[in-house]
């Protein structure tokens, strides 16, 4: 336990009541499936995802290693280049505050390599989307805190 943490957003309209959809930012331990955080927000980015990162590293410890799609938080991608942009970075020179923050701790990055890959990943979203939904109806709660997220 411990030594492999999937990290990972879902964003979705948590309450048919509410007027917009929220971000769900949980990290999860690979071999427990034990939930280690979750923050709902209404915004995503480097920083919440930090956030969420030190609250989890801070209160379980460093890992060996975290796992994460391919999203542009977590790595930058070469050969997105678009018909009207070349970019010339490559994906060793470039700085991303999320990896670095974990390369600063010594832990390394796994990235999924297909969606297929993630799917263990992503069956707890399937018990929150289901399990949030109707918790928020029965208990009338539809709207996020001012804030920009609402620990779980």
């Amino acid at each position: 336990m411990g030594e492999l943490l999937q990290h990972d957003t879902s964003y979705h309209l948590w309450s048919p009541l509410a007027q917009t959809k929220w971000y769900l930012i949980t990290t999860i331990d690979d071999h427990s499936r034990r939930s280690l955080h979750g923050d709902l927000g209404d915004k995503e980015s480097s920083w919440t995802r930090i956030v969420a990162q030190k609250a989890v590293l801070t209160r379980f410890g460093c890992p060996l290693k975290y796992y994460v799609d391919n999203h542009s938080i977590f790595r930058y991608v070469e050969k997105r280049d678009s018909v009207w942009k070349k970019f010339e970075t490559t994906e060793e020179q470039a700085l991303v505050q999320w990896k670095e923050v974990l390369k600063d701790l010594r832990v390394e990055v796994v990235y999924v390599l297909s969606p297929a890959a993630k799917g263990k990943g992503e069956r707890p979203y399937e018990c929150l989307q289901d399990h949030l939904v109707r918790t928020c109806v029965r208990e009338g709660n539809h709207q996020v805190r001012s804030s920009s997220s609402a620990p779980l």
